[in-house]
């Protein structure tokens, strides 16, 4: 058990210094003791972007089978996308892939704008309108 246990902190220490050096990711939000991590995504100006977070969320599940959870919607998580830890095998694929989509997120850019209904880009991919401050 206490095996099991500092390899899932080692992989999670993994993330938390290897996801804070790719483009796009903001602040880790929480704590780090659960065998997850919060972390902010960020629009093409370095803003946390609940518009970006929902396109990379569907872009790992739709293109690369990456199951990751939406938390922008949740008090105080605007832009934040819940990662598991998980084998190192899928951390290192994890961090490769989110690389790789951070970039096509903001390549290929998203609208902002009033809240509701959704935005489709040049992917297909649908993710929910940032709500601008009137």
């Amino acid at each position: 058990m206490a095996d099991n246990i500092a390899k899932t902190e080692a992989r999670r220490n993994r993330l938390i210094r290897d996801m804070t050096q790719i483009k796009g990711v903001g602040r880790l939000h929480g704590g780090t003791e659960a065998n997850f991590l919060l972390f902010e995504i960020l629009d093409e100006c370095g803003q946390p972007s609940n518009a970006a977070a929902c396109a990379v969320y569907e872009c790992l599940l739709k293109k690369r089978g990456i199951v990751t959870r939406f938390r922008g919607e949740d008090h105080g998580c605007h832009g934040c996308l819940r990662i598991t830890i998980g084998t190192e095998d899928e951390t290192a694929s994890f961090l490769q892939a989110l690389n790789l989509t951070l970039k096509e997120v903001h390549k290929t850019g998203f609208s902002s704008g009033a809240r509701g209904g959704g935005v489709v880009n040049g992917n297909g991919l649908n993710w929910p309108q940032e709500q601008k401050p009137g």
